[in-house]
C-alpha cells in the first residue's frame, strides 16, 4: 500500500525495472492472501526457547549494522542501514502481537500482557522512530521496499520457527504461498537495487 501511495500521491517516477518490483510484490501479496483465506485456519503455539533464540540471532544481525560499520571503517547508506533496522522491528512487533493473541487463546491473559504488550509497544515504537528516520533520508519506495522485505523475512522464518506455524497442507495452497513469498522477495530486492543505484548516481 505504501508503495502505491508514494507513487500516486508523492508522484514518485519509476523506471522499468522498479515498475516490475511494485506488480510483483503486489501480485506476490494477493498470491498470499488468497492461500491464507482458502486455507484452514493455523495453530499456533509458542515456544519461548526457540522464540528467545531466533529472537536474539535475527537482532544482532541489523544491530551489527551499526557497530561493524565502524569496526572495519566502512560506510553503509543511512537511509539503508535505518530501513533495515525498522523492518526488523516492526517485524518483531508483529511476532509479538502474536504471540500474545496466542497467550489469549491458551487462557493466559495476564501472562500475555505483562510480557509481550511491553515488548511489541518497545519495538513498534522504535520501529516507527527507525522508519521515519529513514523517510528523512531517502525516497519513500525505496525505504519502503527495503523496510517490508526485513520485516517479512522476521514474521516468516520466527513464525515457523518459534509459532510453530505451518505452509498449508493442500499441493495448491502450499506453493500459491511459496510462490506469493518468492515473488514478493524478488519485487523488494528490484526495487532496493534499482532505487538505490538511482540514489547513487543523483548524489
Amino acid at each position: 500500500m505504501n508503495l502505491w501511495f508514494s507513487i500516486i500521491f508523492l508522484n514518485h517516477r519509476l523506471n522499468i525495472y522498479e515498475w516490475i518490483g511494485v506488480i510483483l510484490v503486489t501480485i506476490g501479496i494477493i498470491g498470499l492472501g488468497l492461500s491464507q483465506t482458502q486455507g484452514a485456519a493455523a495453530t499456533s503455539r509458542i515456544s519461548p526457547e526457540r522464540l528467545i533464540l531466533v529472537s536474539a540471532i535475527i537482532l544482532s544481525i541489523p544491530l551489527s549494522l551499526l557497530v561493524i560499520p565502524r569496526v572495519l571503517q566502512f560506510r553503509i547508506k543511512e537511509v539503508v542501514m535505518y530501513s533495515i533496522l525498522s523492518g526488523v522491528l516492526l517485524g518483531f512487533g508483529d511476532i509479538f502481537t502474536k504471540s500474545m493473541l496466542i497467550m489469549l487463546d491458551n487462557r493466559s491473559a495476564i501472562l500475555g500482557f505483562l510480557i509481550f504488550l511491553p515488548l511489541l509497544s518497545g519495538f513498534y515504537i522504535f520501529g516507527v522512530l527507525f522508519i521515519s528516520r529513514s523517510y528523512q533520508k531517502g525516497r519513500a519506495i525505496l525505504v519502503t521496499g527495503i523496510s517490508d522485505f526485513s520485516s517479512r523475512i522476521v514474521t516468516l522464518f520466527v513464525g515457523m520457527y518459534a509459532l510453530g506455524e505451518r505452509l498449508p497442507k493442500e499441493i495448491f495452497l502450499r506453493d500459491l504461498r511459496i510462490g506469493g513469498i518468492t515473488v514478493i522477495f524478488i519485487g523488494t530486492f528490484l526495487l532496493s537495487k534499482f532505487t538505490a543505484e538511482k540514489i547513487a548516481e543523483h548524489v
